[in-house]
């Protein structure tokens, strides 16, 4: 990928070193986004489990859909507080811990069996979620031209499409073909957005 006019002429970084950085920011930030699917579709993919779970009988379809609800409102306000954070604080300080929260809720929504627990849970993982976009798009637009950022985000933006594709089957496949039990679908996606938070904080 050629590097625009303005970003040539960078007197910050040798030439072939910010192009290694544009490479490394668009692979590590288009991992993040794609991860965050994992955990953000453990819940729906975990439902009918959990329906099916004489533990559970305490979750009704209308209480799910309360929790949905939850889940979205949080997420709604995220995307207020996390941008004016990455202003603040940086975006990768952001991203490090939203992905931590998002895996440590999900991963804990596999044990608890309160729906109290449940409800603080999915406000967990709605204000994780949410610090995923606006951080990632402060740390691309910082590397990429505004000459180039349609194409760029074109293909950037392919995260959350095959991370909605991929997330669904992957969960579904722990909890109902390996381990048999709805809590796999949490755990397992956990584990996979714990692997990429490790990846981005050594990136």
């Amino acid at each position: 990928m050629a590097l625009s006019p303005d970003l040539q002429h960078s007197s910050i970084k040798p030439l072939d070193q910010l192009r290694r950085w544009r490479i490394q920011i668009f692979a590590v930030t288009w991992l993040v986004y794609f991860a965050l699917y994992f955990t953000r579709q453990a819940f729906s993919t975990a439902k009918v489990g959990i329906l099916d779970d004489p533990s559970m009988s305490a979750m009704t379809e209308p209480l799910m859909g309360v929790l949905d609800a939850t889940y979205l409102t949080a997420y709604a306000v995220g995307q207020f507080v996390w941008g004016t954070l990455a202003d603040r604080f940086g975006p990768r300080r952001v991203l490090l811990v939203g992905l931590a929260v998002s895996a440590a809720s999900a991963a804990l929504m596999g044990f608890t069996t309160a729906i109290i627990g449940f409800g603080l849970l999915m406000v967990a993982q709605g204000l994780a979620q949410s610090s995923g976009w606006a951080p990632l798009c402060k740390n691309m637009s910082a590397f990429f031209a505004v000459s180039e950022r349609g194409r760029v985000f074109g293909w950037w933006t392919t995260n959350y499409a095959l991370g909605g594709l991929v997330a669904g089957p992957f969960a579904g496949w722990w909890a109902y073909s390996v381990f048999h039990n709805w809590r796999a679908a949490f755990i397992s996606t956990a584990a996979v957005v714990a692997l990429v938070l490790v990846i981005t904080a050594v990136a």
